[in-house]
């Protein structure tokens, strides 16, 4: 199964289930530092 550009082709039954899981667990952490960088460049 393709996940993504980096690696590409992945072996796996669960590989998009897993991937989907990983991207809805991580999103809010990246939004948060996405968010708070920009803060900071702001206050600069």
């Amino acid at each position: 199964m393709f996940v993504g550009p980096k690696g590409g082709y992945v072996r796996g039954h669960f590989t998009m289930k897993r991937a989907v899981k990983r991207t809805l667990n991580t999103q809010q952490a990246r939004v948060t530092r996405k968010i708070d960088m920009a803060i900071n460049n702001r206050m600069k």
